[in-house]
């Protein structure tokens, strides 16, 4: 009897012992977390900048395709001479207002510039800017589209 007493009170502490985790044992987990975080946090932002940049290009699509529609039905009306653009830029408020109708509300005309060709009316290159962004996406026909920090319209 004397010993299943024992048993009984040496158990009893054993469970008490065990009731929580050593101060060890959580510092282990929070070095496992950490290290966790900081190999995955900046693949993370890798792939929020990709997603970024392919809505960027997204919307210069969008762009130039409108750009060119509002250019050719100006182009096949009026002729090349007459489509009024100043610096790569439709002068004729009109059209702005009907390109700006087209366009989603997060793209503006002010967004983009585009370099036409007054031979075939077609656009040879075309530049947007997200409005608050320091990011360039370049469209030209026939060639991947190129996002970039740098103004592809400056000459270095």
């Amino acid at each position: 009897m004397e010993r299943l007493k024992e048993r009984k009170a040496s158990g009893t502490r054993k469970i008490q012992r065990k009731k929580g985790f050593t101060l060890v044992e959580i510092i282990v987990v929070l070095v496992i977390i950490a290290i966790l975080a900081a190999a995955g946090i900046p693949a993370m932002l890798n792939v929020i900048g990709d997603a970024r940049a392919k809505a960027y290009i997204a919307e210069a699509r969008f762009g130039y395709t409108v750009v060119q529609a509002v250019y050719t039905e100006q182009y096949m009306t009026r002729g090349s001479a007459a489509v009024a653009t100043i610096g790569n830029r439709f002068s004729d408020s009109t059209t702005v207002s009907k390109l700006n109708n087209m366009l989603s509300p997060d793209l503006t005309e002010s967004e983009l510039q585009y370099l036409f060709s007054t031979t075939s009316g077609a656009i040879q290159a075309l530049v947007y800017r997200p409005t608050g962004t320091d990011t360039y996406v370049k469209l030209v026909p026939g060639q991947a589209a190129e996002v970039s920090t740098k103004d592809p319209l400056t000459v270095n």
